[in-house]
């Protein structure tokens, strides 16, 4: 991780109270999700859980460590799944 998302992450969680960690945690899954909007497959992968709710009531303390998603019309098996989130990522 490079010394300025660092800093930011630093920053951002003295701003607001939280511990560094969650803050990283909650930029990596924003970041998954900007790539998830902008891919084939969002249609497809359905948030739900803490993240949402976090998202929604712009409750920013909430300590959620996963991001739960639900899968609609789309193969389970590891490979497929594994190929949808590698594309996902590379864009």
């Amino acid at each position: 991780m490079s010394d300025q998302i660092k800093v930011l992450v630093k920053e951002k969680a003295k701003e607001t109270k939280a511990s560094p960690q969650v803050i990283l945690r909650m930029v990596i899954f924003e970041f998954f999700l900007e790539k998830l909007s902008q891919s084939r497959f969002i249609n497809h992968m359905i948030i739900k859980g803490g993240f949402l709710v976090s998202a929604i009531t712009h409750i920013q303390m909430r300590t959620t460590i996963d991001l739960d998603i639900s899968i609609k019309s789309l193969s389970i098996e590891e490979s497929s799944l594994r190929d949808a989130l590698n594309e996902i990522l590379h864009i």
